[in-house]
């Protein structure tokens, strides 16, 4: 009995020291988890980290393509003010030549009608001309024909005061 109740004492110590065995296993894995996740939380965390620079490489690309951009929407910006200020002197100058052309068609017809005027006082002082020739041809024709006439009659007192004297002469 002896022998069995060290027997027994015996199974319980291995027992124990079993259970005591199984209890240090389960701590030496818990830590070794924690170990393997502490490693895993490193390999996470250097990956994070890449990721991390990888996404502040796109960040300063994506910053410095912002900025051409920026500075291509400044030079749009005053190609675009350039753009208008051209735009605006077309216009004036479309404006001006407008203006230009209306004078000039203005000052053309005001010299048209002047010249027209012009022309009708020259016609106008041709015929006045022309009917005074006429008047005059035709006072000269009538004083030619009583000139004439005037000739012929003196001419015939003259005859007649000849034929008179040469008739009252004792030839």
């Amino acid at each position: 009995q002896n022998n069995s109740q060290a027997l027994q004492a015996e199974v319980l110590l291995q027992r124990e020291l079993a259970q005591h065995a199984e209890s240090q296993l389960l701590v030496v894995r818990e830590q070794l988890a924690v170990v393997q996740q502490d490693s895993l939380d490193k390999e996470k965390l250097q990956v994070a980290e890449q990721l991390l620079d990888a996404e502040a490489r796109k960040l300063q690309e994506a910053e410095v393509a912002l900025q051409i951009a920026r500075d291509e929407i400044n030079q749009l910006t005053e190609a675009e003010a350039a753009l208008q200020i051209a735009r605006d002197e077309i216009n004036q100058l479309t404006e001006k030549a407008a203006a230009a052309e209306r004078a000039m068609e203005t000052e053309a017809a005001m010299k048209e009608q002047r010249l027209r005027e012009e022309m009708q006082q020259l016609k106008d002082e041709l015929k006045r001309l022309s009917d005074q020739l006429a008047q005059e041809s035709s006072e000269k024709v009538a004083a030619q024909e009583e000139a004439k006439s005037l000739a012929e009659q003196l001419l015939t007192a003259e005859v007649g005061s000849v034929v008179q004297q040469e008739e009252k002469s004792p030839e």
